[in-house]
């Protein structure tokens, strides 16, 4: 399995496993491959298939911690734990999820260092420049208010 892009394989290997009738999809029209084609699981996920084909090619990694799919148990831990919440929001902004978190401040750091290593060198990115400004703000306005 190639490390750059474990996310795709896995997600290819697994689609290549379900058969539609499995997943109650009437087989039709000739398939080059076995299994599921990308827009069957992308409409099975509740996603675009533009979206599942970025994350089976790598295009789109979690580089900014938001949350892509969650189990029954992982939402009984917090109930930030949803697809398409942001971590880092969630730790800083949410007074929630601090009380949950006895190691706040460790966590923090971590998902900060988190951050700057998958962001990497792009620190232009709008989206990166629009997520930190939206914390920088919360958190100044949090020690004015505090």
């Amino acid at each position: 399995m190639d490390s750059s892009n474990a996310l795709g394989e896995y997600l290819r290997a697994r689609r290549e496993q379900v058969r539609p009738a499995d997943v109650g999809i009437v087989p039709g029209g000739l398939r080059r491959v076995p299994g599921l084609r990308r827009e069957e699981v992308a409409l099975l996920a509740g996603i675009s298939a533009d979206y599942y084909l970025r994350l089976e090619q790598g295009r789109d990694r979690n580089k900014f911690t938001d949350i892509l799919a969650v189990n029954e148990l992982c939402t009984a831990l917090s109930p930030n734990y949803r697809v398409g919440v942001n971590m880092m929001r969630a730790v800083f902004l949410d007074p929630a999820e601090h009380a949950l978190r006895r190691d706040w401040l460790d966590l923090t750091d971590e998902a900060v260092a988190v951050l700057r290593a998958n962001v990497g060198p792009d620190l232009s990115d709008p989206r990166l420049v629009e997520l930190v400004t939206e914390l920088r703000r919360a958190v100044v306005e949090s020690q004015v208010t505090g």
